[in-house]
């Protein structure tokens, strides 16, 4: 089954379609080891302005904290506007909000959400990000080396929101 996102790029550098999640597309440079997520338009502009300031905020956070910040991705960085073609070279930028975007680290790790994890070991993991002001962990994905003794997590907030839908 194809998405259409699939054969997304964008312009200027060798990040193709990866993966995409509730809140944007995941671009990967394969040779540079970097992704680069922008925000999907299928969400109301405001609320995807708030989450990512509050993904941001939260990644600053966790760059700071001695406690975390082996934990996250690293290389992480805002980006300018971004430009999106399609496979005949047309532009889809339209289909994201091209200037809520960032780049980091891509994990070549296996991800499970955080909600799949015994509440033990969940519960550590949470706590950590929550005393240094990472409130949101609801979405988190957390990926284990062979050993489970390191990690690497992705999708924490300092603070979430909640999608109401209309009936």
């Amino acid at each position: 089954m194809t998405c259409r996102y699939e054969n997304h790029r964008v312009v200027g550098t060798e990040f193709n379609f990866h993966n995409f999640g509730s809140e944007g597309i995941i671009f990967r440079d394969r040779a540079a080891g970097l992704i680069r997520k922008i925000y999907s338009s299928e969400r109301d502009r405001k609320f995807a302005e708030q989450d990512f300031k509050s993904e941001i905020e939260a990644f600053g956070i966790a760059m700071k904290s001695p406690e975390i910040s082996a934990s996250i991705p690293g290389k992480f960085r805002i980006l300018d506007t971004q430009t999106v073609v399609d496979e005949k070279g047309e532009c889809v930028s339209n289909q994201y909000f091209p200037d809520l975007a960032f780049e980091a680290e891509f994990i070549n790790l296996r991800f499970v959400e955080i909600g799949s994890l015994p509440n033990s070991e969940s519960s550590a993991i949470e706590r950590k990000f929550k005393k240094v002001g990472i409130n949101y962990t609801g979405d988190m994905a957390i990926a284990f080396s062979e050993d489970r003794l390191c990690y690497k997590v992705v999708d924490f907030k300092v603070r979430g929101q909640e999608i109401w839908h209309k009936t």
